[in-house]
């Protein structure tokens, strides 16, 4: 968790240019002093954190550093954020969540109105029509197997 949670405090850095401590902390679910040890550690990795004090203070990355974002076109980027919204509306919001915001850390910022305009233009619901209960279930059984490297079988009956 720590490692998803680092990589994920530095793409959203990297996406905006100044966040709060407190801002990352309620973004995570963890302390403020959690926040600070995971800046340090980034710092320690070799990323140049810098704070910045005042009323609209907090940390952020050196200007100067700089990451290539170019892996990913921007219909790239928008597709990976239409897929996870729909993805978001039936798995949990957390992880789904700090997913979202790494790959939101892709986006060059001169792109960043495109990307959002066109990745909001499709919307993509997989919450069942009928609440069933069980499929939060069936997910997370999904997921503990594909984690754990183990083989599943699905009998498919026609409704």
């Amino acid at each position: 968790m720590k490692m998803d949670r680092l990589i994920s405090i530095i793409m959203l850095l990297l996406e905006r240019k100044t966040v709060s401590a407190a801002e990352l902390a309620k973004t995570f679910g963890v302390s403020t002093r959690t926040i600070y040890r995971d800046l340090d550690t980034i710092g320690q990795a070799g990323i140049p954190i810098v704070t910045h004090m005042g009323a609209n203070g907090g940390v952020s990355i050196m200007e100067q550093y700089k990451v290539d974002k170019r892996l990913f076109t921007t219909l790239d980027i928008a597709s990976l954020l239409i897929g996870l919204g729909g993805v978001r509306s039936a798995l949990s919001g957390e992880e789904i969540g700090a997913t979202l915001a790494k790959v939101r850390g892709l986006i060059p910022e001169e792109q960043l109105a495109e990307i959002e305009f066109q990745s909001n233009q499709i919307a993509i619901d997989l919450t069942p029509w009928a609440k069933d209960a069980r499929l939060s279930g069936y997910l997370t059984l999904i997921k503990t197997a594909m984690t754990g490297r183990r083989t599943l079988r699905f009998d498919y009956t026609n409704a």
